[in-house]
C-alpha cells in the first residue's frame, strides 16, 4: 500500500501541471486580447 502511493502521484503530478500550463496560456491569450482591443 506504501509502495502505490508515490506511483499515483507521479502519474497525477504531470496531469496537474499540464493543466496550469493550459490554463496559463488561456488567461495569458485573454489578457492579450483584452488589451489589444482597448
Amino acid at each position: 500500500m506504501m509502495m502505490a502511493l508515490p506511483c499515483s502521484c507521479f502519474t497525477v503530478l504531470p496531469w496537474l501541471l499540464l493543466l496550469y500550463l493550459i490554463l496559463f496560456f488561456l488567461v495569458w491569450i485573454t489578457l492579450l486580447n483584452f488589451y489589444s482591443n482597448l
